[in-house]
């Protein structure tokens, strides 16, 4: 069994704020990106619940996108306990701060993975060619450090939301 939740949101492309994007971007990270995030730390490590669990969100989708979170159940648990599990990982980010530690953390992966895939020009001249694609302007590759570091905890709480 593999559990898949989504949630309508905008991308950078839809959203009424570039904030609320690049929020719902470091939210993503924190819940399901990588051996630190919330959902490997809590439900794969923590209380064994999952074999796997991850958080996607695209940035620069055309129209808007979903939110997903997506895993699969541990043992003898349920798809019922690992979705209970994800709604009180979404339920955390939403009524508590991220601690700055956590953020700092998030964004240093973030960034550099971003920076990593700049290492080959196939992949550079892909992002770019995705931007003009989606209506954003190329030198926006440019700004992408500079906007994942000015997200705040507050940012991210209300993306969450």
């Amino acid at each position: 069994p593999w559990l898949l939740m989504g949630y309508n949101v905008p991308s950078l492309t839809t959203s009424p704020s570039e904030t609320d994007a690049y929020a719902l971007l470091v939210a993503s990270a924190i819940l399901g990106k990588g051996d630190s995030s919330r959902l490997t730390q809590n439900l794969i490590r923590g209380e064994h619940i999952a074999s796997s669990a991850q958080a996607d969100y695209d940035l620069l989708a055309k129209y808007p996108t979903l939110f997903v979170i997506e895993g699969i159940p541990a043992g003898k648990h349920t798809l019922s306990d690992l979705e209970q599990s994800f709604l009180n990982e979404i339920n955390q980010l939403k009524t508590k701060e991220v601690s700055d530690s956590e953020l700092a953390r998030v964004k240093i992966n973030i960034e550099a993975s971003h920076i990593y895939q700049q290492d080959e020009l196939t992949q550079l001249a892909s992002l770019m060619g995705r931007l003009s694609i989606d209506g954003l302007s190329w030198q926006l590759e440019d700004q992408f450090v500079k906007k994942i570091d000015a997200v705040t905890a507050k940012q991210v709480q209300s993306a969450a939301q």
